[in-house]
């Protein structure tokens, strides 16, 4: 099992509605404490034994997600659909699916297997020629 680390101000978006520049906002404030200290630091980094609260209400992370999805024909793999294809994010019933990262690419008309994250150290560590992680296709 992996321990979560990330900055503060990332874990109350991850955990929230609120945007990046709204909760440097409320940490500013002072309505951020972990564990009963106020935290106005937004670089702050917790980890997942912390307890974070906004306005006394706890904030929980529900840790990073790792799909495969069968990629159907017709649908794109970016964030935002493009000349008339959807965004296969659009076929995950998670909130906040547009944050996901899609570990590469398959065109409009190709199905098949696509990796999806909210990882992305994991994301980087699969797509990065550098790393050297093997793909095999199969095409006909």
């Amino acid at each position: 099992m992996t321990c979560l680390t990330m900055r503060l101000d990332r874990f109350i978006c991850e955990c929230t509605d609120l945007t990046r520049s709204t909760a440097k906002k409320a940490l500013h404030r002072g309505d951020i404490t972990i564990n009963g200290q106020v935290v106005k630091n937004s670089g702050y980094h917790v980890s997942d034994s912390c307890d974070v609260r906004l306005l006394g209400q706890p904030l929980v992370h529900g840790g990073e997600h790792y799909i495969m999805l069968n990629k159907p024909a017709d649908t794109v793999c970016s964030n935002v659909g493009e000349a008339g294809y959807a965004s296969v994010l659009t076929l995950l019933d998670l909130p906040k699916a547009d944050t996901l990262q899609i570990a590469g690419r398959l065109d409009a008309d190709t199905t098949g297997l696509v990796l999806i994250t909210s990882d992305g150290q994991w994301g980087h560590k699969v797509t990065s020629p550098r790393k050297a992680c093997g793909k095999r296709y199969r095409v006909w």
